[in-house]
C-alpha cells in the first residue's frame, strides 16, 4: 500500500521542488505544525507513507496526523485542514474534490473454501460494513437497496478492523479496492449492481489556505491521494 517518495513520478517531484509553497519554506517563512485530521485510513495508507516526499521539500514543517472518525471543527482551529467523507458545508471553507476510492465486496479464499464466488448468496452473509461514525455513507444505503442490512454481522468505524476480519475469514467484507492488492488473499464477490465510490473531501478554513505552511501540506495531501490512486 506504500507509496514512497521513490516511487513518486519525476514530474511531481520536479514540480513539487519548484512550487511557491515549497520555496517559502524552504526559506523559513511561516509556522513549523500544520495539523491534518483524516480517517485511520488515510493516515496510514495515504499520508503516513507520503511523509517523504513533504519533508524532502519541507524539513521544517511538522504535520499532526489526527485520526478522526468524527468531524472536526476547522472554524474552532480544531485542525487546520480536514479529510471527511461526506461533503463539508460551511461559506468559511474551501473545498476541493479527491480522488475517489471504489469500493466493493471482498472474502477470504479461507472462507470461501473453493466455493466459486459467484455461487454466494451475498443475503446470508455475515457482512462485515462500516457503521454511521462517519454519517450515512453511499455504501450502506447501497447495501440497503440490495436488501443486504440484514445480513450485516459486524459494524464498525475502523477500516482496520474491517481489513482483518476479512483476512481471517469472520465474512464478506465492504472494502476500498485499492486495499485489496494482488496477493492479499482476497477475493472480490460479485454484486448485483457495482458498489459506489467513496468520496473524499479536502477542506480547509478560508483564513488559513494563503499561509505557506498549510497550503504546502494541501499541496502535498492533493499529490498523495493522485498517487495512491495510480496503485
Amino acid at each position: 500500500m506504500a507509496c514512497g517518495w521513490r516511487r513518486w513520478p519525476n514530474r511531481w517531484r520536479r514540480n513539487w521542488r519548484r512550487s511557491p509553497d515549497a520555496e517559502a519554506l524552504r526559506h523559513g517563512d511561516g509556522p513549523a505544525l500544520v495539523r491534518v485530521s483524516a480517517t485511520e485510513a488515510i493516515v496510514a495508507d495515504v499520508l503516513a507513507p507520503a511523509l517523504p516526499m513533504l519533508w524532502a521539500q519541507a524539513p521544517g514543517l511538522s504535520v499532526q496526523l489526527q485520526s478522526q472518525g468524527g468531524v472536526v471543527s476547522l472554524a474552532g482551529r480544531d485542525a487546520d485542514l480536514a479529510i471527511r467523507m461526506v461533503r463539508p458545508s460551511g461559506s468559511s471553507l474551501l473545498i476541493r474534490k479527491l480522488p475517489a476510492l471504489p469500493l466493493g465486496l471482498f472474502a477470504s479464499r479461507h472462507w470461501l473454501a473453493g466455493r466459486d464466488p459467484a455461487s454466494i448468496d451475498l443475503e446470508k452473509g455475515p457482512i462485515l460494513a462500516y457503521d454511521d461514525s462517519f454519517g450515512r455513507l453511499p455504501e450502506l444505503a447501497w447495501l440497503d437497496s440490495l436488501g443486504l442490512t440484514a445480513a450485516i454481522r459486524l459494524r464498525t468505524g475502523s477500516t482496520r478492523g474491517l481489513v482483518t476480519a476479512t483476512l481471517a475469514g469472520a465474512g464478506i467484507g465492504l472494502l476500498s479496492r485499492l486495499m485489496v492488492r494482488p496477493g492479499s488473499g482476497m477475493v472480490e464477490i460479485p454484486t448485483p449492481t457495482p458498489a459506489p465510490v467513496r468520496q473524499p473531501w479536502l477542506a480547509v478554513h478560508r483564513d488559513l489556505r494563503r499561509l505557506a505552511p498549510v497550503a504546502a501540506a494541501h499541496r502535498w495531501i492533493v499529490a498523495a491521494f493522485a498517487a495512491y490512486a495510480k496503485g
